[in-house]
């Protein structure tokens, strides 16, 4: 029997709502080395930098050590479908 929602709090299984949050660490450290911390430059900066991540296109991807690894690892997935052939 499932539980049901008593109107006091939410069960997060029954929320169907998709996650929509990004978050980097490596990226929150690329930014500050690139701006003082609570500037107007910093805000606008986590703005944009953080778009372009969530979206695919991190501007640190070529510094990026994490970004590294994940080539990595799809650079081997693809070999091995290929091998598969």
């Amino acid at each position: 029997m499932k539980y049901q929602n008593n109107g006091l709090t939410e069960f997060h299984d029954l929320n169907n709502k998709k996650e929509q949050g990004f978050f980097c660490i490596k990226l929150v450290e690329f930014l500050n080395k690139e701006a003082e911390l609570g500037s107007q430059e910093y805000g606008n900066l986590w703005r944009e930098r953080f778009g372009m991540a969530k979206a695919g296109k991190c501007y640190y991807m070529l510094d990026c050590p994490i970004y590294e690894r994940t080539n990595k690892r799809l650079a081997q997935s693809v070999a091995y479908q290929n091998s598969k052939k």
